[in-house]
């Protein structure tokens, strides 16, 4: 009994690890479309609504629960935005100052 949990806990840690790789890889491309934004206009309504909508659909289709979905992909566009909001004020900052 035992053994088959320690076996579960293994991989469950294997697909974290993936998952945290992935947000990684996620964060490098939300970070690169800041070039194409500006600090006052980063969040696109339209795009969040459409991805939101998408990820809902596919969590219905895996079995998931797309509130939970939803709520999750929430936080990681939220959590995006507010880094390209941050990186594009600081650039701008810098600017002004020279």
């Amino acid at each position: 009994m035992k053994a088959g949990r320690a076996l579960l806990r293994s991989g469950i840690d294997a697909i974290d690890e993936r998952i945290i790789r992935l947000l990684a890889a996620r964060q490098r491309l939300t970070d690169a479309m800041a070039a194409f934004k500006t600090a006052d206009a980063v969040r696109d309504d339209q795009r969040i609504a459409a991805v939101l909508s998408r990820m809902r659909s596919q969590a219905d289709a895996l079995d998931l629960c797309p509130d939970l979905v939803e709520r999750i992909w929430g936080l990681l566009m939220e959590a995006s935005a507010g880094r390209q909001e941050r990186r594009l004020r600081a650039g701008e900052e810098e600017q002004a100052r020279r």
